[in-house]
């Protein structure tokens, strides 16, 4: 069963929130969700010790132990022992900046398994030095796949390099349902500290830390105070290094009805929430604010300040609360008096708190980590050529990309030197700097239908792990892409052919005739073996056996054509008039030729006679051959046809050999075409090479568009 490990320090309430919709999806989804918690407790949040059974798998590694006191000598055996023994498909790891969270990376990157980054980092959280940040885009490099708060978050992963196809945000959820429960304020609840007061008031709960800014939140209230004597209240949850000061601040400004009930435990905190009349949260710098979601969660609206991750996200100004400037104490104050001075306010920002926060709900969550659970692991390197794609092959050793290139068979001395620059690039290292980083979901490159076939055939081939070389076709307006699928062992064993130009019937003819073909004897002339045919979307595929790249003992330069056609060709057939009429490259060739056209005039006759026919390539040219120790494989069955006019790949080797002049001297080669195949020739053999030109010009295929024309330029 397939396992994804959500690694944490310590597991407090919005943890165990996030953990618990992970798997509730996960599970549904035959995925086994485990918690990976390194220490019991720790000293910076007084959140109580979490003990109660749990829907999800726990592991916690020192469940007795606090987590600032653990040296890089424990973490990493207790860590790569656990990791090992649940064997993950996946790893999500709480930042990159810990030391758990690196050990965590190291371990995935020693097993090649997943690592999924789960970040609230800005860029306005510290000072960033750029020595830092070269360091931290290389780090970044490891992880496979990020999730993060909001936009601010992925801003910042996109300037440190993250690829933006693979970064998702709402990663800062909590529980929604159990914060909107206001009936938890009863009776017992009155006997809070600052809840024995009906008084409306607005609240904060922070750690009492200078980055928190309560000392601002003091001061814009005394200033609120002073304009509005009978106003609201201020009641301030939390404990830590200021609360001193910030009580010595109160008097010294003499500030009325301010309340310190202290750090309160998620119990207690829907009580609060529910008979507040506004949040606030003031901090001069917050990765995210998860209190905000808490609040508004409850119904509150809310005043954040513009150092919150969350501002962007979740506050719409005037909508559903305000948003001010940290370091402005006046703008706060105002904020505050504009507020509570408008019930109606009021009660139309409560309604859009709670429309804008049913958007980021630990479903939300559950289902980013399932998007970057399925992205897929592996990064490619894309090779370019002007505007057009060449190649993408995986990141691996050295040795394992030099064996995805050549799984390319270069055609053209071009292509040829194309490739051995490639392989020299490789070598000396330096395709990170020359090639770009893509990926199969890299909506650049493949669109949502291509990832989604490229995944359905990895579950075809049923291979654990699998790796592509991708290629591109010559023409860039063809919109095909190509893949060979290798092994764990890389080792090429599977082509695939996918195209999104509603090609699926020239596909279903190529895999068609491949499965005829599996049927004869394999000697000297081989045919790849079908494997399967499919349909994802707008893209049409099928895969094949991948042709072994052995060293050729066979030379094509000298083969005579009249041995491969006769290895598959079989019996002649001969068809009626009628049954002529009937074929389907017959109507094909109508519906394409200029029926005023010479070529055309003769057909009419051609066709009133019976057709010698049988199974043809419809392309056999050295293109399509490849020579490979002793064998010699035949590939490309687009244009195949059972029931061909017989001559049709006599004409086209031909015609392949002269492909170049028949393009800059078509006379010459149609001059050429009339000795070899109608001079001297019984009209009936007449006949069979017009109906093959016939063929391949119905079929599509440039040799007969080039002939057809040289033909009437000639007449």
């Amino acid at each position: 069963m397939k396992r994804i490990v959500l690694h944490w320090p310590r597991l407090g309430p919005y943890h165990l929130a996030r953990l618990r919709g992970a798997h509730e999806l996960f599970g549904g989804r035959g995925v086994v969700v485990t918690a990976l918690e390194i220490a019991g407790m720790d000293r910076t949040y007084g959140w109580k010790k979490e003990e109660k059974p749990t829907v999800f798998e726990r592991r916690t590694l020192f469940p007795n132990g606090y987590y600032e006191d653990l040296s890089d000598t424990e973490l990493k055996p207790a860590i790569f022992a656990t990791l090992d023994e649940l064997s993950p498909d996946a790893v999500a790891i709480n930042g990159y900046g810990f030391r758990d969270s690196r050990i965590c990376l190291d371990w995935c990157t020693s097993r090649e398994t997943k690592a999924i980054l789960m970040t609230e980092t800005t860029a306005a959280d510290k000072p960033r030095l750029w020595m830092r940040e070269f360091a931290k885009r290389i780090l970044l490099r490891r992880f496979d796949v990020a999730i993060c708060g909001g936009q601010r978050h992925r801003d910042y992963l996109l300037s440190l390099g993250t690829a933006p196809y693979r970064v998702f945000t709402k990663y800062d959820v909590v529980d929604n349902a159990y914060f909107s429960n206001a009936a938890r304020v009863n009776a017992k609840a009155s006997a809070l500290p600052g809840l024995n007061d009906p008084r409306p008031f607005f609240l904060a709960s922070n750690r009492f830390i200078a980055r928190k800014n309560l000392r601002t939140l003091v001061q814009a209230y005394a200033r609120y105070r002073l304009n509005a004597p009978d106003g609201w209240r201020l009641v301030l949850l939390g404990s830590g290094e200021q609360e001193a000061e910030l009580r010595k601040l109160v008097a010294d400004l003499a500030v009325p009805d301010v309340t310190f009930p202290g750090f309160r435990q998620i119990e207690e905190l829907p009580s609060y929430y529910a008979a507040a009349g506004c949040f606030i949260h003031p901090a001069l710098i917050e990765p995210w604010g998860l209190v905000v979601n808490e609040a508004m969660a409850t119904g509150l609206p809310v005043i954040v300040s513009t150092g919150a991750g969350c501002a962007d996200d979740l506050v719409e100004h005037g909508a559903n609360g305000f948003v001010f400037d940290p370091a402005d104490v006046s703008d706060l104050a105002r904020c505050m008096t504009t507020l509570a001075g408008d019930a109606d306010l009021q009660t139309r920002m409560r309604a859009r708190s709670r429309e804008i926060i049913a958007r980021w709900t630990v479903d939300d969550f559950a289902k980013s980590l399932w998007k970057a659970w399925e992205a897929p692991r592996i990064f490619y390197r894309l090779v370019t050529a002007g505007k057009r794609n060449v190649v993408a092959y995986p990141e691996r050793s050295i040795a394992c990309r030099l064996q995805h290139v050549r799984c390319f068979r270069p055609v053209t001395i071009r292509q040829q030197l194309l490739f051995a620059g490639i392989r020299i690039v490789i070598l000396l290292r330096c395709d990170r700097w020359m090639f770009r980083r893509t990926a199969p979901d890299d909506p650049l490159n493949f669109s949502s239908d291509m990832a989604n076939t490229m995944r359905d055939v990895s579950s075809r081939l049923e291979q654990e792990q699998l790796f592509y070389t991708l290629a591109w076709p010559s023409e860039a307006r063809r919109r095909r892409t190509y893949a060979f699928a290798l092994s764990d062992e890389n080792e090429p064993f599977a082509f695939i052919k996918m195209s999104e130009a509603g090609e699926r019937e020239a596909l279903t003819n190529g895999f068609d005739a491949l499965t005829r073909l599996a049927e004869l004897r394999q000697g000297a002339i081989r045919f790849p073996r079908p494997f399967f045919l499919g349909k994802c979307g707008v893209v049409d595929y099928y895969a094949s056996q991948y042709v072994p790249l052995k060293r050729a003992r066979r030379i094509l330069s000298s083969l005579n054509p009249k041995v491969p056609i006769e290895s598959y060709s079989g019996p002649v057939t001969v068809l009626s008039p009628e049954r002529l009429a009937k074929a389907r490259w017959v109507s094909q060739f109508w519906n394409v030729v200029d029926e005023r056209s010479s070529f055309a005039s003769r057909l009419r006759d051609d066709f009133q006679y019976p057709a010698q026919c049988c199974l043809v390539h419809g392309d056999l040219t050295r293109a399509n051959m490849i020579a490979s120790g002793n064998a010699i494989w035949i590939i490309d069955w687009e244009l195949g046809d059972p029931f061909g006019p017989w001559m049709t790949d006599y004409i086209t080797f031909f015609l392949g050999e002269r492909q170049r002049r028949l393009v800059h001297k078509p006379v010459k080669v149609m001059a050429e075409f009339r000795q070899k195949f109608l001079s001297n020739r019984t009209s009936e053999d007449q006949r069979n090479a017009r109906l093959a030109v016939a063929f391949l010009l119905g079929r599509g295929s440039g040799l007969g568009n080039r002939i057809v024309a040289a033909w009437d330029a000639a007449e």
